[in-house]
């Protein structure tokens, strides 16, 4: 077609040249196109040579992009063939890798049933270290390296060799999962659930969400470690350290913690229901909005714990200690409190009803007493509030500090509990017909408290 096209504009061209010099042509070629003057067909033919020219520069164009469409498309499917390829090794590459993971986590499983130790520790890093290699295998490798926790603490012979503390096995591996590398399975539940680890040390770790349901931990040391939303129910605890530790929405109901210490431990909205804490101690422990109703807290120690709008609703807490404790808005509705140190205490808007708070008072000290000293040297003696806060003493910055770590509903029912305290001067000693039970006990009650507590203490030895 191009050529056609370069040939009209030759012969034009040639037509044109012809009429410049013959007479001949230019009377011949006007007579066919019906023009007379000369420089009229001159012009005419220019005119064709030109619209020639435009078609055929329309051509070129249209045959270069043609051309060039013929290549993307040949480049395309250069680029597919060898996308396709890649592909095509890197699923090969994969199926290899995956083949060498299989292969792993089965040579790991069976270290892990082996009878030496060394070859279970050595099957237990490769399990680690396959799990830090493949974050699709994480969770699979958490959860058979919890098992077998579970399954190498749940023997008898382990129970009975390793009563105090974990086997260096063990203790290595909780180390290793929730100390050292617990990056590895952030965001993970562990589940340890009845797993026998007294005297674990678990300083720092990092157990959110974890399952530790009925598991036997005696004298496990918790220290600052993370803890929040972690699952305790009906653990054993006796003197387990939970120093400065996060625990907040942890549940510990019916867990069994004599002489637990949660020094500074931070629970707000923690449950402890029915929980057993006697001698327990919450000395500066953070507790808003905490569930402690039911639990059994005899003797325990509450000095200058922050408590506001938490559940102490049916608790049982003779000869407990809240020296300079804040309870605001916290009810204590059918508490046991007889015998108790208020010395210092913080009540406003707290719920009295029907608590029991026969000889509690000021100075009494219990912190440093034994206990049935404290509730032999009280019987007879009326409750003395005089230096408790029941009223007034707040401002808008102390409601604001006191309601920050509760859900929205509790903040904002706390919050209408305190308004009426807010900018209002300290009012010192049980409000009238506050519901509260004042007088004394008898030395037979007495009797019969110091009973329980050494009943609920007899499961926590001297020594282990």
């Amino acid at each position: 077609m191009t050529l056609v096209v370069a040939g009209v504009f030759v012969v034009l061209f040639g037509l044109s040249l012809a009429v410049m010099f013959f007479e001949w042509a230019h009377k011949s070629i006007a007579s066919l196109v019906g023009v007379k003057e000369k420089y009229e067909l001159l012009t005419f033919l220019g005119i064709c040579k030109g619209g020639v020219l435009l078609l055929w520069q329309a051509l070129s164009s249209h045959k270069r992009a043609r051309a060039m469409e013929d290549a993307a498309q040949a480049q395309a499917a250069a680029a597919q063939a060898q996308a396709a390829a890649t592909r095509g090794q890197a699923r090969s590459i994969e199926a290899t890798e995956q083949g060498q993971r299989q292969e792993r986590l089965k040579n790991a499983i069976e270290h892990l049933g082996h009878d030496s130790v060394s070859v279970r520790l050595g099957g237990a890093y490769e399990l680690f270290h396959l799990a830090e290699d493949t974050e699709a295998l994480r969770k699979t490798a958490l959860d058979i390296l919890c098992a077998h926790i579970r399954r190498t603490t749940g023997e008898d012979k382990y129970q009975e060799k390793y009563n105090a503390k974990p086997s260096e096995e063990v203790q290595s591996l909780l180390t290793l999962l929730f100390v050292q590398d617990h990056q590895v399975f952030k965001g993970l539940q562990a589940n340890l659930q009845g797993s026998f680890l007294n005297g674990a040390d678990l300083k720092e770790a990092h157990l959110p969400m974890a399952n530790l349901m009925r598991a036997r931990l005696r004298k496990a040391i918790f220290n600052v470690a993370d803890l929040r939303d972690a699952n305790l129910w009906g653990a054993h605890l006796p003197r387990a350290t939970f120093i400065g530790a996060h625990l907040p929405g942890a549940v510990f109901g019916k867990a069994h913690l004599p002489r637990a210490d949660f020094s500074e431990a931070h629970l707000p909205g923690a449950n402890l229901w029915e929980a057993h804490l006697p001698e327990a101690s919450l000395w500066r422990a953070y507790l808003p909005g905490a569930d402690l109703s039911h639990a059994h807290l005899p003797g325990a120690v509450f000095i200058e714990a922050c408590m506001p709008g938490a559940n102490l609703g049916e608790a049982h807490l003779p000869g407990a200690s809240l020296w300079g404790a804040h309870l605001p808005g916290a009810d204590l509705s059918h508490a046991h409190l007889p015998g108790a140190d208020f010395s210092r205490a913080h009540l406003q808007a707290a719920e009295l009803v029907c608590a029991d708070l026969r000889g509690a008072g000021k100075d009494n000290w219990a912190a440093i007493k034994l206990f049935a000293d404290h509730m032999n040297e009280l019987i007879g003696k009326e409750s003395d509030l005089s230096e408790v806060v029941f009223e007034g003493g707040l401002s808008r910055e102390d409601v604001d500090s006191l309601v920050k770590d509760l859900s929205d509903a509790k903040a904002n029912e706390l919050r209408s509990k305190l308004e009426p305290h807010v900018g209002r001067p300290k009012v010192l000693g049980v409000p009238e017909n506050c519901g509260a039970r004042l007088d004394a006990y008898s030395k037979e009650e007495a009797e019969q408290w110091i009973a329980e507590y050494n009943k609920a203490m007899s499961e926590v030895p001297e020594k282990q």
